[in-house]
């Protein structure tokens, strides 16, 4: 057994709690909790049956939306004079879609400390049993309730390229999946429900299937509800080559490789080995190249040009322009015999804003 008797040091205690099931909370939680001089609590009704489960008799008053305002500052003196207070939720991890932040910071910019205790946190466990993407994540809270409100909400959370995860009552939850499949579209979801309890469900499926279901059974409890990113097609190796060597004219290789990667959703090992940049800006007498690259026995020359539109782009490339790289290209060559068993390739591409077109071959050696 763990001693829970000890002496707090003066602070605010962000003390989570558990989201269903009595035994998901931490020793060091109750020890702050039987030790503290007071807890403030959502419902104390509620903290109550948690305080009765653990032999807590720490005196409990009330803090949340509706008395805020008028009992804060009381708050803060009792902490500039030593207090010890526990800052508890309903269930899980104050803060989170809960009451609390405006005493955390006038508590921190009255120069008192704030000492959060971990503990259960219901978008977290949701998270980690869903099977969501859990690299990026958007946490967005409760959607309003009013179908005007709910639409302005969501529309712009589809552009945000993360598992998006919410709050939701059970209620509104058949409404709230309609409102998603309309903004998002048929994302797949899941709906987490009575987490950590007897009757613990998540449920998988298309936001539209899933709001029928749920339209036909109505659930019970707090839900959590986690929307995936949305599908997005894999780059083709034409859309690659083409991004690297429009920005093979404004950064190195390594920065090109990077910048790939970050802006086409792929690994930076992949971008450097799609194509062996041999030459930037090769110039020679009666011509020049803006890239050559290899790959395999091919060899592409390669005129980038940038207009405001692609296809003024691609018209921007004279036949002077063709001229000069087969010079600098012959020159090229003649310089590295050993490439001369390589095939030879005349590309353009074209960049209008961060629109790019690949035109592999543009023309020929004979044009």
């Amino acid at each position: 057994m763990v001693d829970t008797t000890i002496t707090l040091e003066p602070g605010l205690y962000v003390t989570a709690t558990p989201i269903g099931n009595l035994g998901d909370i931490t020793y060091r939680a109750v020890a702050a909790l039987k030790n503290a001089d007071l807890i403030l609590c959502e419902d104390t009704r509620q903290t109550a049956k948690l305080c009765s489960a653990y032999g807590i008799e720490t005196p409990r008053s009330p803090y949340h939306d509706h008395n805020a305002e008028r009992v804060r500052p009381d708050i803060i003196k009792k902490l500039q004079d030593g207090a010890a207070i526990c800052l508890v939720s309903d269930a899980g991890t104050p803060l989170i879609s809960d009451p609390g932040y405006k005493l955390v910071r006038e508590t921190r910019d009255a120069g008192v400390p704030v000492i959060p205790l971990p503990g259960a946190c219901a978008l977290v466990s949701a998270l980690s049993a869903a099977g969501a993407p859990s690299d990026h994540f958007y946490f967005a809270g409760f959607a309003p309730s009013k179908p005007g409100a709910r639409e302005k909400f969501l529309t712009p959370l589809a552009n945000i390229n993360a598992t998006l995860i919410f709050y939701e009552s059970s209620s509104r939850l058949a409404a709230s999946l309609k409102a998603m499949a309309a903004a998002f579209g048929e994302r797949r979801a899941a709906v987490a429900r009575e987490l950590t309890k007897i009757h613990e469900e998540i449920r998988e499926g298309a936001l539209g299937d899933l709001a029928a279901y749920y339209d036909d059974k109505p659930a019970k409890g707090e839900l959590v509800v986690l929307v995936y990113p949305q599908d997005k097609s894999p780059v083709t190796q034409e859309e690659l080559d083409a991004f690297l060597a429009a920005a093979l004219k404004e950064m190195s290789v390594k920065d090109a490789a990077a910048t790939a990667a970050s802006n086409l959703d792929i690994s930076k090992k992949i971008a450097y080995a799609r194509f062996a940049i041999i030459e930037r800006r090769f110039r020679a007498h009666g011509g020049e190249i803006d890239i050559i690259a290899k790959r395999g026995k091919l060899i592409a020359f390669v005129e980038v040009k940038a207009r405001r539109s692609l296809a003024a782009a691609v018209d921007a490339v004279s036949h002077r322009n063709r001229q000069r790289v087969i010079s600098a290209a012959e020159a090229f060559t003649a310089r590295h015999p050993h490439l001369a068993q390589c095939h030879m390739r005349y590309d353009i591409i074209a960049v209008a804003g961060w629109r790019i077109q690949h035109l592999p071959n543009a023309w020929r050696y004979d044009d």
